[in-house]
C-alpha cells in the first residue's frame, strides 16, 4: 500500500507541532509561516497538531467521568483535530485540513503546493496501535508519516534540548517525556522513517530540517 501512496503523492514530510506551542500564537504563526513557504518551493508537508490544552481536558474529564483509555484515546485525537483549527487559523490562505489519513493522501494527490494539517478521526485512523495515554501526537505523528510512505518527522518541541549525549536516544528522550512512552518502539518498526526533534531556540536547526527537506 504505500509504495502505491508513494507514486500517488511522491514523498512528503510530517511535521508535528507540539500542542504547548498554542501558549504563544506569534511563535505558531511563525512555524505556519516558515511550513507555507516550504511548501510553496515544492515540499510536500503534512502538520499534526498536538492536542495541547483540548487534550488536558479530556484528561480532566476521564479522572472525573472514569470512563476507559480506549475511550479517551480516540476523545484525545478528537483534540488533536480541534488543534488543527486554531493551527489553521493563523494561515487561512494556505494551510488546509484534512480529516483522517485516506483526505490526506487525496489532497496531497490533487493540489500540491500548500502544507495539509491532519485532523486524526478515531474512525479509520491509527486503528492497530495501542490505544493508551502511552501513545500521544508523537507516536501519532510516527504512525502517520510511516502510513503514508514519507522520509522524515519532525517533532517540533517547547521545551529546552536534552545532554548532547541523549539527543539520538529515543529510550532515554521517552524516559525523559520529551517524546511519549510508545515512540521508540513504533520507531523501531518503522526504520524508514528518520526523527528529527526541534527544541526551543532552535530557529537554526529548523530551517535546516525545512531546507534539507527541499
Amino acid at each position: 500500500m504505500t509504495a502505491g501512496i508513494n507514486a500517488t503523492i511522491g514523498n512528503p514530510i510530517v511535521i508535528k507541532l507540539g500542542g504547548s506551542l498554542a501558549s504563544s500564537s506569534f511563535q505558531l504563526t511563525t512555524f505556519m509561516q516558515d511550513i507555507a513557504a516550504a511548501a510553496a518551493r515544492g515540499v510536500a508537508i503534512v502538520i499534526v497538531p498536538g492536542g495541547g490544552s483540548f487534550a488536558d481536558a479530556v484528561r480532566q474529564a476521564q479522572q472525573t467521568g472514569g470512563f476507559d483509555d480506549a475511550t479517551a484515546h480516540d476523545m484525545a485525537l478528537l483534540a488533536m483535530a480541534q488543534s488543527g483549527y486554531l493551527l489553521a487559523s493563523l494561515s487561512p490562505r494556505t494551510a488546509r485540513l484534512a480529516r483522517g489519513w485516506p483526505e490526506v493522501v487525496a489532497l496531497l494527490a490533487e493540489r500540491p503546493g500548500a502544507p495539509l494539517i491532519w485532523q486524526p478521526d478515531p474512525r479509520c485512523d491509527a486503528l492497530e496501535i495501542e490505544h493508551s495515554w502511552r501513545v500521544t501526537s508523537d507516536a501519532l505523528a510516527l504512525w502517520l508519516a510511516s502510513r503514508l510512505g514519507a522520509r522524515r518527522v519532525i517533532l517540533v518541541k517547547s521545551c529546552a534540548a536534552p545532554p548532547a549525549n541523549e539527543l539520538t536516544n529515543l529510550a532515554k528522550l521517552a524516559r525523559l517525556g520529551i517524546v511519549d512512552a510508545a515512540y521508540p518502539c513504533l520507531a523501531a518498526g518503522a526504520s524508514n522513517v528518520a526523527t528529527t526533534l526541534i527544541y526551543a531556540g532552535q530557529s537554526v536547526e529548523w530551517n535546516s530540517a525545512l531546507a534539507a527537506s527541499s
